[in-house]
């Protein structure tokens, strides 16, 4: 996890710096930082993402309900299968959506700043998903039997949404009452494709790239 520590670490840093910075460059020299708005919105997003990864690997993500922790025996490992194999489901779906969303972007050829095209950076969405699945397969049981029933759950679960979104709602309610992470339950409501022209950023800065103003 060192990686992922150094990343949200820099993340951050970028975040207060870059303002600062922009700030001082405005009353001293008369100049701005071009997209610098830009690169702090998609900061924030790296940010967001990686912190998830991070709370998922250690087990941390907030469930609404301890009923889980409160069963014992066959009881608690039923519980933490499911609640683990629906939030996978969902962060499955999600890495979907993403791989989508970030092909349909990649297709418009916005740049972000400084020639770094805009689907590069959030291809973070769907890798960062990709790594929040794997952490809740992993860490639903200990032993390699549990986790992969908990792997072919989550996929009955992306069929049972293909199929009856309904019932895969009724599931995931359950879950989410067994313990399931809250932020899987409201991602699960909104898990399908990305359309195609979808475009969640159209930050432009104002600031001009290092030229007087």
């Amino acid at each position: 996890m060192r990686l992922e520590y150094a990343v949200i670490s820099l993340a951050l840093v970028a975040m207060v710096v870059l303002p600062l910075l922009e700030a001082l460059l405005r009353k001293t020299l008369h100049v701005g930082i071009s997209g610098s708005a830009a690169l702090v919105q998609h900061l924030t997003l790296v940010v967001g993402m990686v912190g998830g990864v991070i709370a998922a690997h250690e087990n941390r993500l907030l469930a609404l309900s301890t009923l889980g922790g409160l069963l014992k025996g066959r009881y608690s490992t039923l519980t933490r299968v499911l609640s683990g194999a629906c939030a996978a489901g969902v962060t499955a779906a999600l890495v979907a959506a993403g791989v989508e969303f970030v092909r349909a972007e990649r297709g418009s050829g916005q740049v972000l700043v400084y020639g770094i095209p805009l689907w590069v950076v959030q291809s973070i969405i769907p890798a960062g998903f990709g790594l929040i699945t794997f952490w809740l397969v992993r860490n639903s049981l200990g032993s390699w039997t549990g986790r992969a029933a908990a792997a072919l759950l989550a996929g009955v679960w992306i069929v049972l949404w293909n199929w009856s979104p309904m019932g895969a709602l009724i599931a995931l309610g359950v879950a989410t009452l067994a313990g399931g992470s809250c932020f899987c339950n409201s991602g699960g409501r909104g898990a399908g494709p990305v359309p195609e022209r979808r475009r969640a950023d159209r930050v432009h800065s104002d600031c001009p790239p290092l030229t007087g103003d």
